[in-house]
């Protein structure tokens, strides 16, 4: 019985060892997940910020939004418009991650890819507060935080996070409108699921977290 007991003591100190050791790499795992969706998500933000760029390099679009900017109310041709969300659907291509890619004006009125039947006319822009956040950007991105912008006709009380980018004429540094790009929270969400990525609720609420953070200054792609 006596022999036992040193043996006893040198299986609970390997037992104890090894009990420390799995915990810590179970912690390592975690950090090392935690830092990976972290640098996919911003890497996925940084793409859709160098999109929202996009239209300073498309003359007839800048054109159309020079003479929309320049009126009080809406008052602009069709093609205008047309010419407008022609190049907002070449965007959106093949992008099932966005739910929609839109430029606002300075009187609220809203450019769109989408359909008249699914997104008003117009928004009250003093109550969208990226739109605010995106102008004193002046020209940087902000990320906007998931929100319910309420512009989408079929679903008012969708959640979305994105981009958004105050839009300047290159030559003329004048205001042409507010970009965004939304992004389906619940898609994003489904997409790292499905990938295994997230396989707790600690590392959901990573994503999460990161969507519902404040608005941020970003890089401005544009000065470089």
């Amino acid at each position: 019985l006596l022999a036992l007991v040193p043996l006893l003591i040198m299986g609970g100190g390997s037992y104890y060892r090894m009990s420390i050791s799995l915990e810590q790499n179970k912690n390592e795992s975690l950090r090392q997940l935690n830092d990976q969706v972290k640098n996919n998500l911003e890497m996925f933000l940084t793409d859709l910020a160098r999109v929202s760029l996009s239209p300073l390099y498309d003359s007839k679009v800048l054109s159309a939004l020079e003479r929309q900017q320049q009126s009080d109310y809406y008052a602009g041709s069709i093609s205008d418009y047309q010419d407008i969300s022609i190049f907002l659907s070449s965007l959106i291509f093949n992008r099932p991650d966005v739910r929609g890619i839109h430029i606002v004006n300075d009187h609220g009125y809203i450019f769109s890819h989408l359909d008249r039947t699914e997104i008003k006319v117009s928004i009250n822009i003093e109550d969208m507060k990226w739109y605010t956040e995106a102008k004193e950007a002046d020209g940087a991105w902000v990320l906007v935080p998931a929100h319910q912008p309420g512009y989408y006709i079929n679903t008012p009380d969708g959640t979305y996070f994105g981009v958004a980018r105050l839009l300047k004429n290159p030559k003329t540094n004048q205001s042409l409108g507010v970009i965004i790009i939304d992004v389906d929270v619940n898609f994003f969400e489904n997409y790292y699921l499905e990938l295994k990525m997230l396989k707790s609720s600690f590392l959901m609420n990573v994503v999460r977290r990161f969507m519902d953070k404040p608005l941020l200054r970003g890089r401005d792609w544009s000065k470089q």
